[in-house]
């Protein structure tokens, strides 16, 4: 298990890994059920959050001996997401980080008994003064709710005003990959429900687009992130291929391979660069472009 940190918002990449000397078929549903849990001390673990995550698959997997699956399961809040978080003002619920501190990070098969994965080492700093207006936009229910993954426009417009005050800050990456990804689902909600698929406007992924190649090499891994979403809408949607030099991306990508693979996005990546370099455009409609 491998994380990406932001002060109190990390993404945890878990690998699911075929030890035997045979090939394993992964059917489509849910394949295991497991607990994230958190330490301060690195002995004492309690659970991060209230419930527990499910791996799901949606088709069937050929897992040679070696290979892996990944989930990525990103850790901001401790509890579920309230339903009336409009009415609602200050934090939704209590972080999962809620102080500075090292804190530590393993996962648990609910039927594996003992066995768990290995403890991650997570440090929180202090938040700098400088950051201290940033947190004000960035602990918004309506912002919260959004950088979870329910992409909901309450959270746009804040988010876009955190980009223009504080472009430079701490969190305007993740400000910037989480607008990318709400207009990419957003042009594909849209795609969905239009009878003239060729009428669809492709303004929402221009600005999908723009937002993910604005992520910048502060950490890393989120940049790897960003170059696989554009990559993935690139390939998804032909008309993009007049808008983005996807030759420049495809050197952005293939320069980071190491780390893609690292996190579990490689195989997907290699699959889909041959498609892009030529230009083909897609022969099914686009679907949900992964996060």
């Amino acid at each position: 298990m491998t994380a990406s940190p932001l002060q109190n918002q990390l993404a945890f990449f878990i690998s699911l890994r075929n030890t035997s000397a045979i090939t394993i078929h992964v059917y489509p549903g849910h394949i295991y059920n497991s607990i994230l849990l958190c330490s301060l001390d690195g002995s004492e673990y309690s659970d991060c959050v209230n419930g527990r995550e499910w791996m799901f698959f949606g088709k069937t997997h050929e897992m040679l001996p070696g290979s892996a699956l990944w989930k990525e399961i990103g850790l901001y809040l401790k509890g579920a997401v309230r339903e009336d978080l409009e009415q609602q003002d200050g934090y939704v619920n209590d972080l999962v980080f809620p102080r500075p501190g090292t804190y530590y990070v393993k996962v648990e098969p609910s039927y594996a008994g003992k066995l768990h994965s290995n403890a991650v080492r997570v440090t929180v700093a202090p938040l700098p003064e400088s950051e201290q207006p940033v947190m004000e936009i960035w602990s918004r229910p309506e912002v919260a709710r959004f950088i979870q993954g329910y992409t909901y426009k309450e959270g746009v417009a804040p988010l876009e005003r955190l980009l223009e005050q504080y472009p430079d800050s701490l969190y305007a990456d993740h400000a910037r990959y989480a607008l990318g990804d709400y207009w990419a689902n957003e042009y594909r909600i849209r795609w969905s429900h239009i009878p003239d698929k060729n009428t669809a406007d492709p303004q929402m992924l221009r600005k999908a687009h723009e937002y993910l190649g604005a992520v910048t090499e502060r950490i890393p891994i989120l940049k790897v992130r960003a170059l696989r979403r554009q990559l993935a809408i690139v390939h998804q949607e032909g008309r993009m291929f007049e808008e983005v030099d996807v030759k420049a991306l495809a050197r952005e990508i293939e320069s980071r391979m190491s780390l893609a693979d690292g996190i579990g996005l490689g195989e997907k990546i290699r699959n889909w660069l041959p498609h892009v370099l030529a230009q083909e455009k897609p022969t099914e409609a686009p679907g949900a472009i992964p996060r």
